[in-house]
């Protein structure tokens, strides 16, 4: 990552250009127009200093000062309208918010091809957080390096002007304009430090924001009367937001009534060296005024260049998490090999960033083309995880996988989604209009989803419609069968379903997926003894396998024993 974040400058300017490449290129050549400009309006100015001056000994034709203030006048029209309309309008109010919008549609395409595996780790979404906030200063970063041409062109041009006045001048607006450049570089500093610490406070603010807000958790918040401690767990995390960008600012304020001191002396001294080479008569009248109006523009333009340099340094370290964040390694898909459409684990194992061992150990299956199997095990062996490792959105981190096609595969996942949404539009989910009008009416009806009215928006945030958590699970798995596959994977697809409607919801299952691989993970067995094989987890790994009827005559079988610990209930 050190390797790489030597090329930030060059990144950056990659990632712009690839984003809006006519509006840099646009920008860069009216930025370089835009600094020889100030060169032709101080020659007009000494023009002007020069005619005042010869006015006093004698009349001077008003033909002689028509021209360069027309083109001073025009000089100062197109400077005002550069650095007010295109700056602060067309860049500050367009430009910039376009790229913010095409960045951020970057970054959410990056999300898309990273591994899930990356989604369970918590310093994952703070990475993800501190992209999104240093996305918007990859714009900076070009802005300065086109400052930077624009402001040397600029000096450069004015330097070699002021020089054939009075050299001395060119020597002390450079030490004026130091103190400029060491105040930026000192708050660029002290602001990156921060920048992390400040990215984590407010995510970790909108957190505990929503624990005391939203709909969700105000059953919580009421039966255990949690919204005092939670509120206060916000406000501490408020006051550790102000205190942090507090102390920083302090230090920033102290360096920069420093500088301010010294800067404001050397505007004096370039005043006292003036007045000295016109009394002595080195300068005559317009020399001397043109000297001055040089010398001020050329300090500003000093100051202006190290402080973009202060800034270049301040956005090119707030811009590193964004860069950080697209390295992250894309994760290789399985292999699907048309020719065996067979789902194949071979000694694969699976361990998340943020763990140390592996959550799965030399897993093994072989699973056919319509087989029906089942995984079971009790809660925490593994059971969810092997699920996503199925479904294709985890890739096994060690061993062999083949045969797993996410675009083929359908999941009904154990935390499924609550939409605020319609029962149709829950159901079809990605469909504006029901594709399949009588799928969707028999799977409501076999489901017993249709006294839910239809166009209510469900939830209780938004609508007046609730529904029960089996209801809920119903509709999911009515989401899972309406839009099919060739593999179907259902993770404790009865977990919220009273017993008495359970046996007739496994029919169900079983039958609607007569055609189809049905992979059903649950630490409830009912479903499993109509299967055609069984897995069973525990602790991470395959302790055996084989049907409903093998395994329950088997000797120490953890099957049968978790069979007889569920069956005790109804004996």
């Amino acid at each position: 990552m050190q390797k790489n974040n030597k090329k930030i400058p060059l990144r950056c300017l990659s990632t712009v250009l690839a984003i809006m490449p006519g509006h840099f290129a646009f920008r860069l050549v009216l930025s370089i127009g835009m600094s020889i400009l100030p060169l032709l309006g101080m020659a007009m100015s000494r023009q002007i200093y020069a005619y005042v001056d010869a006015s006093v000994l004698s009349r001077q034709p008003i033909g002689r000062l028509l021209f360069p203030l027309v083109i001073y006048a025009l000089y100062l029209i197109l400077s005002k309208a550069y650095l007010i309309y295109y700056q602060r309008v067309v860049v500050q109010f367009g430009s910039i918010l376009e790229f913010e919008k095409r960045i951020k549609l970057t970054l959410h395409k990056k999300t898309g091809k990273i591994g899930m595996r990356y989604y369970e780790d918590p310093a994952f979404y703070n990475g993800l957080w501190e992209a999104k906030v240093a996305s918007t200063n990859i714009y900076r970063v070009a802005e300065c390096l086109i400052d930077f041409v624009s402001l040397g062109l600029s000096i450069l041009v004015l330097s070699t002007y002021a020089a054939t006045i009075e050299p001395a001048f060119f020597f002390l607006i450079i030490l004026t304009a130091v103190p400029a450049f060491i105040e930026q570089v000192c708050e660029g500093r002290l602001k990156s430090r921060q920048q992390k610490k400040l990215a984590s406070l407010m995510k970790e603010e909108k957190t505990r924001f929503s624990n005391i807000t939203d709909v969700a958790c105000a059953k919580e918040r009421i039966v255990y009367g949690s919204y005092p401690f939670l509120k206060e767990k916000w406000e501490n995390t408020i006051r550790q937001y102000q205190d942090t960008e507090t102390e920083a600012d302090r230090k920033i304020l102290l360096f920069s009534a420093l500088f301010s001191f010294i800067k404001t002396a050397s505007v004096a001294a370039v005043y006292v060296l003036a007045g000295w080479t016109y009394f002595k008569g080195n300068v005559d009248y317009a020399g001397f005024m043109t000297t001055i109006s040089v010398a001020l523009f050329l300090q500003a333009q000093y100051s202006e260049l190290f402080e973009t340099a202060g800034y270049y340094s301040q956005f090119t370290m707030m811009v590193r998490p964004y860069f950080q964040f697209m390295d992250i390694e894309t994760e290789v898909s399985v292999s699907h090999d048309e020719n065996n459409e067979a789902i194949t684990l071979k000694d694969a194992g699976f361990s998340y960033p943020s763990s140390d061992g592996e959550v799965l150990q030399d897993i093994n299956i072989e699973i056919r083309p319509g087989e029906k199997i089942a995984i079971v095990g009790v809660n925490g062996a593994g059971k969810s995880t092997l699920a996503k490792i199925l479904s294709g959105l985890l890739v096994p981190t060690r061993g062999e996988a083949s045969g797993i096609d996410s675009g083929k595969t359908c999941v009904m996942f154990q935390d499924f989604q609550n939409y605020a949404l319609s029962k149709e539009e829950n159901i079809t989910l990605n469909e504006l209009t029901p594709s399949k009008p009588d799928a969707l009416h028999e799977l409501s009806d076999e489901l017993e989803l249709e006294d839910i009215p239809s166009g209510e928006i469900l939830g209780r945030e938004f609508g007046e419609v609730d529904l029960s958590g089996g209801q809920w699970q119903k509709v999911a798995m009515a989401r899972l069968f309406y839009h099919g596959g060739s593999v179907l994977i259902l993770d404790e697809p009865t977990s919220a379903i009273d017993p008495l409607y359970e046996k007739r919801l496994n029919d169900f299952i079983v039958r609607e997926a007569a055609d189809t691989t049905l992979i059903v993970i649950s630490h409830r067995l009912s479903i499993a003894k109509l299967l055609d094989r069984i897995y069973v987890l525990k602790n991470g790994r395959i302790v055996e396998n084989g049907t409903h009827e093998e395994l329950l005559q088997g000797e120490s079988s953890e099957y049968a024993r978790l069979w007889d610990a569920q069956t005790s209930w109804y004996r």
